[in-house]
């Protein structure tokens, strides 16, 4: 699998995940996927934003890889 099939599986993982109702088992599949994950993590130093269209929900790669993240961030306000 290359770089940008590997983006894009993980994009639709975490538009998957941003579905899921329960947050026990959100953060257990982003646990996961974090596992999973960790070719596109040693990708250059920058940080990755991605948000579903009407920005409702947000995942961050930063480039911090070792000490932060990643993040998931549901905007429940909206």
């Amino acid at each position: 699998m290359d770089i940008n099939s590997s983006r894009d599986h993980l994009f639709e993982e975490i538009v998957r995940i941003g579905k899921i109702e329960d947050e026990n088992e959100k953060q257990k599949q982003l646990d996961i996927l974090k596992k999973k994950s960790e070719k596109l993590m040693s990708l250059p130093e920058d940080d990755i934003y991605l948000v579903d269209l009407d920005f409702h929900w947000t995942y961050v790669v930063t480039h911090e890889k070792e000490q932060c993240g990643p993040y998931f961030f549901k905007n429940n306000h909206t």
